[in-house]
């Protein structure tokens, strides 16, 4: 099955004005498969690409129920990243730490293909999955950059770059967005496909962004919460292996 384009981009189009009415139709509900042979399953539940590209894994924090899809590179090379549960990586999307303002980044280590450590915790056993090499030592440089933390139950689009200092809980981004240095995203966001969100910018909770740059559209109501939460557990719960 094609990943891109399928799942995230279903959900966002039904993020629109009527998204609390629209979030628990048949369409949030569909299955995406995978095949299994191109997944790791992790013991806490993880769903890892053979096709994603880590990097400095042992600096890559899982807590567990989270999915990274094909092509998806994550730079823990760089800095430590600390993901809550039900984060959902689309395709072909970058997360990357940021670097403090005024600093050179530094360059980091090597990358591996996809491999999230077996407790889902932590992907500190040094090991990857389908190319025998080792990724030991890959500790992050004593420099500019910044820990990245994302929250629980966040969905990240297909094709976006991540740069963010720190992405709250229940927040949807949608495809092809641009997430700039140093970005705050709060809790119970929705950020629309297509948005760039300049650098150093904080989105407010309970609201909804969209444009480029990234402009307050709406705000949401305290219900939510409820249904951004439930977003990323349908997408975890209904994406299964073929057969």
């Amino acid at each position: 099955m094609n990943e891109l384009g399928e799942g995230p981009a279903r959900l966002m189009n039904l993020l629109s004005e009527g998204y609390l009415e629209a979030h628990n139709t048949a369409t949030f509900k569909q299955a995406e498969t995978f095949n299994r042979a191109q997944y790791i399953l992790t013991a806490s539940g993880n769903k890892v690409s053979r096709d994603s590209i880590l990097c400095g894994m042992r600096n890559i924090h899982m807590l567990g129920r989270s999915i990274v899809k094909s092509g998806a590179m994550l730079r823990g090379d760089l800095s430590s990243l600390y993901f809550g549960k039900y984060v959902v990586v689309g395709v072909k999307t970058l997360i990357c730490p940021c670097f403090l303002q005024g600093r050179e980044p530094q360059r980091g280590g090597s990358c591996s293909r996809g491999r999230s450590g077996s407790s889902g915790r932590s992907s500190s056993s040094g090991r990857t999955g389908s190319s025998g090499r080792s990724d030991r030592g890959d500790d992050p440089p004593t420099s500019s950059y910044v820990t990245l933390t994302i929250g629980d139950n966040v969905l990240i689009g297909n094709e976006c770059i991540i740069k963010a200092a720190l992405i709250g809980s229940n927040v949807v981004i949608g495809n092809n967005c641009v997430v700039g240095e140093r970005v705050v995203i709060k809790d119970n966001v929705v950020v629309k496909d297509n948005t760039y969100v300049p650098n150093d910018t904080i989105l407010a909770s309970f609201a909804k962004y969209a444009g480029c740059p990234a402009a307050y559209v709406k705000e949401l109501p305290e219900s939510a919460q409820i249904y951004l939460k439930h977003i990323s557990h349908q997408q975890y719960k209904n994406f299964v292996p073929e057969g």
